[in-house]
């Protein structure tokens, strides 16, 4: 082992064997002979040189290489879930099948997807080998998620639609009309609404939407049309199908016979100009009036639980 002492007349430091302190040394650089004393093994501090700090010092670092990895990969990597849409545009020139969804679905997977990207591409400590995996893993479930989606069959919807329907009729409330003529069993409080339900009949509307679920349930009411007076049911209700294919702006898809106790009705099912969404209406004659009531909604069956709560529970009081 070998210790620094410092030369009394040159002022050089060299190195002695640690057994050589206390005795008389000689030091290489003048030949000097010197007592190694314990003094001479300080060693001084020694601070850099200050430097001068111009107004035009340029405090930023040039052509400096990130450690993780370049940024621009990863940016161009988090934008890859916008090629959904792109695919969903080409897909029924591809494919041959439209899907059952509107375009504001990958639209709106593209963006969330984006953005959990961005969150990888902005984590801090994280190496570039890690972002890359976490943002492709991203990128390539949401593809898998909406090519199911693009896929997904109307008829999957709609039974899941119906078991989701079998509604807990114990929350629903019973409404009644501040004419008292009808009561309805809804979900949430109905309220007058702008529904039109039959064309050019004028009617008093009430609607409301299930805080639980997108449909919207609707019952309205008015006098029949005078021509209409003295035509049989099968005339009655053929005059009611135009109106209410008119109204609905619709595809009519089913009719079936309906009855209120004691009058009857038609039900009829249209397929609304949006996407997925119908309306099923049942329409009765009751004297000189017209009800109507109607569940407006996606998906919608007409056996589903809510919707058959909401028909099953409609009253009608004669002597209003």
């Amino acid at each position: 082992m070998s210790i620094p002492v410092l030369c009394p007349k040159c002022q050089e430091f060299s190195q002695i064997p640690a057994l050589a302190r206390g005795q008389t040394v000689l030091c290489p650089f003048c030949n000097h002979s010197f007592r190694a004393e314990s003094s001479t093994f300080e060693i001084p501090t020694v601070y850099p040189k200050p430097t001068k700090v111009t107004d035009d010092f340029d405090y930023r670092i040039h052509d400096q290489v990130d450690p993780t990895g370049p940024k621009n990969v990863l940016f161009g990597l988090a934008l890859l879930p916008f090629i959904i849409p792109l695919l969903w545009i080409l897909g029924p020139t591809i494919t041959g099948k439209e899907a059952i969804f509107t375009f504001t679905l990958p639209m709106a997977i593209a963006i969330s997807s984006t953005g959990l990207c961005m969150g990888i591409v902005l984590a801090a400590e994280w190496t570039f080998a890690t972002r890359v995996k976490g943002i492709l893993a991203i990128v390539l479930v949401m593809h898998f998620c909406s090519g199911f989606l693009y896929f997904l069959k109307t008829e999957w919807v709609e039974l899941i639609r119906k078991e989701l329907g079998r509604a807990n009729e114990d929350r629903w409330i019973r409404f009644v009309s501040k004419d008292r003529k009808f009561a309805a069993r809804v979900p949430s409080p109905m309220r007058e609404g702008p529904a039109v339900l039959l064309d050019g009949i004028p009617m008093e509307v009430y609607q409301t939407s299930d805080v639980e679920d997108p449909a919207t349930y609707i019952v309205a009411h008015g006098r029949q049309p005078v021509e209409l007076n003295e035509q049989p049911d099968q005339k009655f209700f053929d005059e009611m199908r135009d109106k209410a294919t008119a109204a609905s702006g619709g595809t009519l898809v089913s009719e079936t016979e309906a009855r209120l106790p004691g009058y009857p009705g038609r039900e009829m099912v249209f397929q609304l100009a949006e996407r997925n969404t119908r309306r099923i209406i049942r329409v009765y004659r009751i004297e000189r009036t017209v009800l109507a009531t109607a569940v407006e909604g996606a998906f919608l069956t007409h056996d589903a639980g809510d919707v058959k709560i909401f028909f099953d529970h409609i009253e009608w009081n004669p002597r209003k």
